[in-house]
């Protein structure tokens, strides 16, 4: 039967259990609400401006999604005894952090028009800050990077309810750890060939979510001789502390005089620092394996997670692009102190598939 077949390719009296797997993860990309690099029309008014004929988002949406997200997982299970059926288990797993780059510029003449639609806070109004403009005689470029990672940690422990050669269900109790790291840097290069000026800015927006929680669950294990089939499901609810931090420079170079401000386009002195907050967040996540036996003592796995977060902090999420420019290049602020900054929030999933090596002792 299927109990014989069990033990014939499982150790009965092993009480260690370490597994290495690599992690290959799809997340959910950062999104933007609104354009956040346009192409615009030389004849509307002004180009590159939300609601204009002429304008064509470049970089919107989803845009910057990161792709496939690369890492590493290892888990320990140790029993308590040889006649126990309860014992405690460590995992941590490491992702790469994963980027993101567009790039776009015009030619020697200013061709295409290219801009960072925003609301001119100051107008009360839909605008654009132009980048390149054959007109106006404005040539440049844009870069924008988008780059995520994450990592965390479990400490449970599990105890057998069903303990058969060819089935067992534990349940699991204990500590969740999990924090994602993200940013988004903007740059904007634009020369005046009227003015002979050079106008370089660089705003970056970096978010870090660190969630620490308790977690319950169970795991089923169902063996067919070499085979064997488990799904894993765990839900964790505990405190996320979330912190954006915005920074920006900018260098004026104009008749020959340099100057250096810190702060760029879309970070300017009203939101230029740091913003912390703390919310209740919940954390499931599902693990399905199938291993084959290679030998009594090594198991090759393979499997399928899906993980969800009910509030992360996106790095292109903190982006206000309601602007009131009398503030930049060391201005005086008139009118409302936009951008802004706050901690903004949404949900976050991750899916993927992994791959490993799991040895008993």
């Amino acid at each position: 039967g299927h109990g014989r077949k069990a033990y014939e390719w499982a150790p009965p009296f092993h009480t260690l259990t370490v597994d290495m797997e690599s992690l290959n993860y799809w997340i959910r990309p950062q999104r933007l609400g609104a354009p956040l690099v346009a192409l615009g029309a030389t004849g509307d008014n002004p180009p590159g401006a939300l609601g204009q004929p002429g304008t064509v988002g470049v970089i919107q949406g989803d845009d910057l999604s990161a792709g496939r997200i690369s890492g590493g997982r290892f888990r320990v299970r140790k029993r308590d005894g040889l006649d126990t059926t309860t014992g405690t288990e460590v995992s941590g797993f490491l992702t790469e952090e994963k980027s993101r780059r567009f790039t776009f510029g015009s030619n020697a003449a200013g061709v295409p028009t290219l801009a960072f639609p925003v609301i001119r806070a100051e107008l009360g109004r839909e605008g654009a800050f132009l980048i390149s403009d054959a007109p106006r005689g404005l040539t440049g470029s844009v870069s924008v990077e988008a780059a995520s990672r994450l990592w965390g940690a479990t400490a449970l422990r599990y105890a057998t309810v069903i303990d058969k050669p060819d089935f067992s269900l534990e349940m699991l109790a204990g500590y969740r750890y999990l924090t994602l790291e993200e940013r988004l840097q903007v740059q904007g290069r634009l020369f005046s060939l009227n003015l002979n000026l050079t106008d370089n800015f660089n705003d970056r927006f970096e978010t870090d979510n660190e969630f620490h929680g308790g977690v319950i669950g169970c795991r089923a294990r169902k063996t067919f001789g070499r085979w064997e089939v488990s799904v894993r499901t765990t839900i964790a609810a505990g405190n996320m502390h979330q912190v954006v931090n915005a920074s920006g420079n900018n260098t004026l170079t104009a008749g020959g005089v340099t100057a250096i401000f810190n702060s760029g386009l879309f970070v300017l002195p009203s939101n230029r620092g740091s913003d912390t907050t703390d919310r209740f967040a919940i954390l499931p996540e599902v693990q399905a394996k199938v291993s084959y036996a290679v030998t009594p003592f090594m198991r090759l796995i393979g499997g399928y997670d899906a993980l969800y977060l009910s509030s992360a902090a996106r790095a292109a999420e903190q982006v206000d692009r309601s602007i009131n420019r009398t503030q930049r290049q060391g201005g005086v602020l008139v009118g409302p102190a936009r951008p802004g900054l706050s901690v903004s929030a949404s949900n976050f999933w991750l899916h993927g598939f992994n791959m490993g090596l799991e040895w008993l002792y």
